[in-house]
């Protein structure tokens, strides 16, 4: 249904993205080394692409991930990574938001995540939860942008770096 309710909210075509569009997804991602090294010390790779598009959280099954591209004229514009029910029922994950670079600044993606708020609301949702790398502030003024509440400042372990990262946890009520 969520499908259903983004395609008839947008003037995108909307499409949960699988393996077979890795090419795709990895033109798209390759060309944000900016947002990439915030996370990884070497280019992206399809092979972290096939990983990104099965990852799950802990207690999270693969019915709950949406991996989704949204396509102008056939164009694909901004990816979306979410996981519905995490990390509590009525709450979803935004694990990534990603516009093609030669439309940054075009509102693509504050449309996207509009419709998307709205969709997630009349499914039942009440919160949209995210974070960041604290050093991306290019995220972070975006997330501040569409309105996402900043949250508690944490370190995690990204094993692609092989040392903690400071990360901002972000919310939004639906």
């Amino acid at each position: 249904m969520l499908l259903q309710r983004l395609n008839f909210l947008l003037p995108y075509t909307v499409k949960r993205l699988t393996p077979a569009d890795v090419d795709e997804i990895l033109a798209l991602q390759a060309k944000h080394s900016e947002y990439h090294q915030h996370y990884q010390t070497s280019p992206v790779t399809k092979a972290d692409i096939l990983a990104e598009l099965e990852t799950l959280p802990p207690k999270a099954v693969p019915e709950q991930k949406f991996y989704l591209g949204f396509y102008a004229q056939d164009e694909l514009v901004v990816l979306v990574d979410l996981v519905l029910d995490h990390p509590q029922a009525n709450c979803t994950w935004l694990g990534l938001v990603m516009t093609e670079k030669t439309k940054l600044r075009q509102h693509y993606a504050t449309k996207v995540l509009t419709a998307l708020r709205s969709a997630l609301k009349r499914e039942g949702y009440k919160e949209l939860m995210t974070s960041s790398a604290l050093s991306d502030v290019n995220a972070q003024a975006f997330l501040n942008a569409q309105g996402f509440e900043q949250g508690m400042v944490t370190s995690v372990y990204d094993p692609k770096l092989g040392h903690d990262i400071q990360v901002v946890l972000r919310g939004i009520e639906l």
